[in-house]
């Protein structure tokens, strides 16, 4: 009987050992969910910011075209530049930014 008792308590310790192994690894899988999330969202955010830099982007050059051809003034292309120039730098700084804590959360290394 005490072989037995001593046989359990041996086995109790295995499976308590097993479990927290478990729930150690389950936890580990649900911090990399999250973070997988994140970088899909920081992801999302640069690519939208860059794909609204690039249309701005063409809007200038459309406004410089119309000033060549003399379809607005020289004060609606400085306007124009000036409003481009400030909103660009403002999505060129939140990128950066973005990027930045991507990084930080390391959304950029490659899975080994």
């Amino acid at each position: 009987m005490e072989a037995e008792i001593k046989k359990l308590k041996q086995w109790s310790v295995v499976l308590l050992f097993l479990v927290s192994v478990l729930c150690a690894r389950i936890s580990w899988l649900r911090a990399e969910e999250v973070r997988i999330d994140n970088c899909v969202e920081y992801f999302t955010e640069l690519l939208e910011i860059y794909r609204l830099r690039q249309m701005l982007h063409y809007g200038i050059q459309e406004i410089e075209r119309r000033y060549e051809t003399g379809n607005i003034t020289k004060e609606e292309l400085d306007t124009t530049v000036e409003i481009w120039n400030t909103t660009d730098s403002e999505l060129q700084s939140k990128a950066v930014k973005i990027h930045q804590v991507a990084t930080k959360e390391k959304c950029f290394e490659k899975e080994k």
